[in-house]
């Protein structure tokens, strides 16, 4: 078929130029796929037929942003290259985000708060010990025992956070704390995460005195787990609480709760009390402090909600951000980049332009500039100055957005499909859209009108030429039955000169030429 619309058909051409049925063309199938794949190849890249222009639609997510806010370092969402001398060491933090870290303890050789906040709280009872431990050293509280950290403006639990970590609860509560806010001289405006025995079951609750849901003596379940898999293990365990509807999460050693994964526990009564003090393993409460005999390990809370769904518990201690560390003899080197990319489809070529939906300079709506100059200079004086004036103040005006508006920057590499936006994050919502401008490739398989492109035809029908004589150049010589020789380097030379003349005509005439050298 002159007119190939299949990979089969295409291929069964390129046989019949160059001969076959009349001549036995000495390719083997998988050879011919190959030079089928390189062609294909060559049209997508090079020719401006192999790839259409397309507007791509992305919505932003909250994993886009946190991975878009991510530094480097020992996190996990970046990307960090560290170089020693010799002997040398590095340890360095990475916590996305440590600019919301409130408490933040390793309790590896005191009650130190790392957090940014840097409010290191007064110990009442409490020892650093070595065994048990999650890791380095940890703290052990008996009953009746705590850290107090008095009461500070970032300690505001009215929006979203996180509570995680590691505890090794030594003796079975009959009604305990893990962390709470409040004074043991008022039983109002209290909250706090509670752990209890019930019947053999291990129960972490949410307390909140202001809410009549979270009030009740124990407080409200999060999570029920076996006093077996609880009583002197090591359990990761983290609260959450997310801005948007209130709702309350539990995960235990990453796995969310079967009693919060659906959004069933909603608190928006929250107090926020500058005389209600923040304890860790105590709540304290008029006629009802609790606490816990429990060992902590790497105690951090944050500002922020950061799991949304189950995660692997850590194996490592927590970052503390600005901690680098090197042995005797080593000079550290460190290299970070931001994983500030979104992976796009393998069909995307390259990307030309992104458009950001928000609000710019000259806007759309009846208040714009642009509105009220079409009402005032044609509406009105159509009639005097026509349309020049308005053509004429509109160029002068976007002008102006040009130089105040910044572009978005964006860098993108077709061998990783990665799409960088340098762009301030913190500045982006969940639930943006962005259009992407970029160049897709022609696949066969959704228009099959590429396979009846001339130059894939001739380009691919040369490829496979020069397969042919390669493989006969070892063969040079030999006659067949009858005296019929084939000359495999003259049908290579041939076929090396054929594709020359075509990629020279493709990159002077087909290619897309660079712009920015066109003058």
């Amino acid at each position: 078929m002159a007119k190939p619309t299949t990979r089969q058909e295409l291929k069964d051409y390129a046989l019949r130029q160059l001969g076959y049925p009349v001549l036995e063309i000495n390719v083997a199938d998988e050879q011919v796929d190959d030079a089928l794949d390189d062609s294909l190849q060559l049209f997508q890249e090079r020719h401006f037929d192999g790839v259409e222009r397309v507007l791509l639609k992305y919505k932003i997510t909250e994993n886009d942003i946190k991975r878009g806010r991510a530094r480097g370092g020992g996190n996990t969402l970046g990307i960090t290259t560290s170089s020693t001398g010799s002997g040398g060491s590095t340890t360095i933090s990475g916590d996305t985000y440590w600019d919301d870290v409130i408490v933040r303890h390793t309790f590896d050789s005191d009650l130190t708060d790392y957090s940014p906040v840097g409010n290191t709280p007064t110990g009442s009872g409490v020892d650093i010990v070595a065994s048990p431990v999650k890791f380095g050293k940890s703290a052990r509280f008996g009953s009746g025992e705590y850290l107090y950290y008095g009461h500070n403006a970032a300690y505001d639990f009215t929006g979203e956070w996180t509570f995680e970590t590691w505890v090794y609860i030594d003796t079975s509560p009959a009604a305990g704390a893990i962390f709470g806010k409040g004074w043991a001289g008022s039983s109002s405006d209290t909250i706090g995460l509670m752990v209890d025995n019930q019947g053999g079951v291990i129960n972490f609750r949410w307390f909140n005195s202001e809410s009549s849901t979270h009030s009740s003596t124990y407080g409200t379940v999060l999570g029920s787990y076996s006093a077996g898999s609880v009583i002197q293990n090591w359990v990761h365990i983290t609260a959450t609480r997310r801005a948007s509807d209130g709702s309350i999460h539990f995960f235990f050693n990453g796995t969310e709760s079967t009693s919060t994964s659906s959004n069933q526990i909603i608190d928006n009564d929250i107090p926020n009390n500058s005389s209600r003090y923040l304890y860790l393993n105590y709540r304290a409460r008029a006629g009802e402090n609790r606490s816990t005999d429990a060992i902590y390990d790497d105690v951090r809370i944050t500002a922020k909600e950061r799991y949304t769904s189950n995660f692997t518990a850590p194996t490592s201690a927590f970052p503390t951000d600005g901690t680098l560390t090197t042995s005797a003899g080593g000079e550290v080197q460190s290299f970070e980049e931001n994983t500030n990319f979104l992976n796009l489809p393998d069909a995307i070529i390259g990307v030309e332009k992104l458009y950001l939906f928000d609000a710019s300079f000259i806007a759309n709506n009846m208040f714009s500039y642009k509105y009220q100059l079409f009402l005032n200079d044609v509406a009105f004086n159509l009639g005097y100055s026509g349309l020049m004036s308005y053509a004429m103040t509109k160029t002068y005006l976007e002008d102006i957005d040009f130089l105040l508006t910044a572009n978005k920057q964006i860098r993108y590499n077709k061998r990783n499909n990665r799409l960088y936006l340098d762009v301030d994050w913190g500045s982006i919502s969940a639930g943006t859209y962005i259009i992407i401008d970029c160049q897709r490739i022609m696949d066969p398989a959704n228009y099959a009108g590429v396979y009846n492109d001339s130059f894939l035809k001739k380009y691919f029908t040369s490829l496979v030429k020069r397969q042919w004589g390669q493989n006969l150049i070892k063969f040079q010589g030999v006659k067949l039955p009858g005296g019929v020789e084939l000359n495999g380097r003259q049908i290579y030379e041939d076929a090396v000169m054929e594709l020359q003349r075509i990629e020279d005509k493709m990159l002077s005439t087909y290619e897309i030429p660079p712009l920015d050298l066109i003058g």
